[in-house]
């Protein structure tokens, strides 16, 4: 635990690095990628926007849907009663649970801010504590259990042992996106797979309710627990009105999901996967235990439930022994800067070279003189003879013709 907690904050020291290319590639595709407000005498081609538009479409335009092709052996026999209705049911519970905007907001962060973009899946509920057996009944048959359940008494004649156990009063599936500057790792991974990493986590926050039941906190101590840590240099945004806004409800936590195999010696599964959740001015941990989207079937003992971290990682691209590749907007970014230094220099050119006249002071009147320089003459000017050569005009200069596509 020790070890994990330091490696995670290695990261951090380490994110924060990351995070200032970051931002600058999103004030790139925000279309203020300069440092002042000063952008009048500077222009911006807002190629980041529209190029990350469209890969982002190209990318994930609708979510797919789920097709179960081949049933368990076990239930092949009757599999076309339920079938259509699981199918139908997933579907509806990936759109319920968000994946159509956790999408949208991973993928700007893949291709233009940070060269990854993470979401967690996850479960949550509501529950209240109950009085309850504390006992498996469900070895038992369906009579037996009623009966059991509705007198309080086992089949001997004992009464049943109970204790307080949590009954869910609601739940729901989330899929929600996961800042790159909230995502942990471990530095010493090279992959581009992040479910062969040893661990991964995110930092997170909660309001102080939510904080408090799902870690069991004492509302005493509520002046410990609650407080942001972040900075500027935590936000892929540099509004400065966000980052003034209070945080005296939040409560700020680093939660981790490792691989037991990896730390643990007599780890019996390459799959189990043990979550760890602590809290930023706590030093034990208040989660440390099996990750609950798992668990160990009772009939053929082997690990059932999902097989892969919650904390889901895209990526695009891989660099050798970089597991967050650098995005396409920070590749580009050299051309960007050259288009835009570009457009810049040709409106300063058309600025500084405005159209001048000359004239021959030796052939124009004093008084028509005066008035040319002043710049009131558009109309007819009276000379003595042809005026080829008593008034001209100064030819501007010109920039050699650029392709900047």
């Amino acid at each position: 635990i020790k070890r994990l907690r330091m490696q995670a904050e290695a990261c951090k020291t380490y994110r924060k690095k990351l995070a200032k290319d970051w931002r600058i590639s999103t004030d790139y595709r925000r279309g203020k990628p300069y440092a002042t407000q000063a952008d009048t005498d500077r222009i911006s081609v807002p190629l980041d926007w529209i190029m990350t538009k469209q890969k982002q479409s190209a990318l994930f335009s609708q979510v797919p849907s789920v097709r179960i092709n081949h049933p368990p052996q076990s239930f092949a026999k009757d599999a076309a009663s339920w079938v259509h209705t699981f199918e139908q049911r997933i579907n509806d519970t990936l759109v319920k649970a968000g994946i159509e905007t956790a999408m949208d907001e991973c993928l700007p962060d893949c291709i233009n801010a940070a060269g990854i973009g993470v979401v967690i899946v996850s479960r949550e509920a509501i529950t209240e504590p109950v009085e309850g057996p504390s006992i498996d009944v469900s070895a038992f048959p369906p009579e037996i259990q009623r009966f059991i359940l509705e007198t309080g008494v086992m089949p001997n004649g004992q009464p049943v042992p109970m204790t307080t156990v949590p009954k869910v009063i609601d739940s729901r599936y989330v899929v929600s996106r996961v800042s790159p500057t909230d995502f942990l790792w471990p530095l010493s991974f090279t992959g581009s797979d992040f479910n062969n990493a040893p661990w991964v986590g995110r930092t997170g926050r909660l309001t102080w309710a939510e904080a408090a039941k799902r870690f069991n906190l004492d509302e005493n101590l509520r002046e410990k627990y609650v407080g942001d840590n972040r900075d500027t240099d935590d936000k892929l945004s540099e509004d400065q009105e966000s980052n003034k806004s209070p945080h005296e409800d939040t409560v700020e936590f680093d939660e981790i999901f490792y691989k037991e195999f990896q730390f643990d010696t007599k780890a019996q599964s390459y799959s189990t996967i043990h979550h760890v959740v602590f809290l930023s001015n706590h030093e034990e941990p208040v989660i440390d235990e099996p990750w609950e989207g798992q668990q160990i079937d009772k009939e053929s003992d082997s690990l059932i439930g999902a097989l892969r971290y919650p904390i889901c990682v895209l990526s695009l691209a891989y660099i050798s022994d970089e597991p967050i590749p650098p995005s396409d907007s920070a590749i580009g970014r050299p051309q960007v800067d050259e288009i835009n230094k570009g457009r810049t220099q040709m409106i300063d050119q058309r600025e500084h070279s405005l159209p001048i006249r000359w004239f021959d002071v030796n052939r124009i009147d004093p008084t028509i003189q005066f008035n040319l320089m002043r710049g009131l003459w558009q109309g007819m000017i009276p000379i003595q003879g042809a005026g080829t050569n008593v008034i001209g005009e100064v030819p501007r200069s010109a920039m050699q013709q650029e392709n900047f596509v």
